[in-house]
């Protein structure tokens, strides 16, 4: 019987591949189907409600696989750490498509067990605006990549990585 090792020191990328595409299909399947049942439901769940599953959820997944992969979970925080020198240039490519078919794999599941429902959770420009939308995104993205390299990456920051565990 054959098990498999999640280590983070390990030579191959597999668990750290492994790790990020899961984790990315937790956050997706989570996050979006929270935003889905909330439309079903005519808004039970709520908008605090919705932001809380993909924040706790986040945290979870940080504290579960952070140690293999770093729980990137997301293509630009991927690129952010290859940009800021935290990250290697070899691992960037494998990490996007380990995080891209974990996203895919939540969307088709939650498309096939609930159905088309509210775009499955995408956010959709308001009348077709898609120039405000794209100008919304870059301004959450730097906010998210802004948070993350000041709180976590930097070592003056109090719960910053020692310089032995960076990235």
């Amino acid at each position: 019987m054959s098990v498999v090792s999640l280590r983070p020191n390990s030579k191959s990328l597999s668990p750290e591949i492994l790790a990020e595409g899961i984790g990315t299909f937790i956050l997706v399947f989570t996050g979006t189907g929270a935003v889905m049942v909330d439309n079903i439901t005519n808004g039970t769940i709520t908008h605090l409600g919705i932001s809380f599953v993909f924040g706790a959820i986040i945290a979870a997944l940080i504290y579960s696989t952070g140690h293999i992969s770093g729980a990137h979970f997301n293509p630009a925080v991927t690129l952010g750490f290859w940009r800021s020198g935290v990250f290697p240039r070899h691992k960037v490519l494998p990490y996007i498509l380990g995080q891209m078919v974990g996203g895919l794999l939540g969307s088709m599941l939650l498309r096939l067990a609930l159905g088309k429902v509210a775009n499955l959770g995408a956010t959709l420009p308001l009348n077709e605006n898609w120039l405000q939308s794209l100008i919304l995104e870059a301004i959450l993205t730097f906010i998210l990549m802004f948070i993350i390299l000041g709180s976590g990456l930097d070592r003056r920051a109090p719960w910053a990585l020692p310089e032995s565990q960076s990235v």
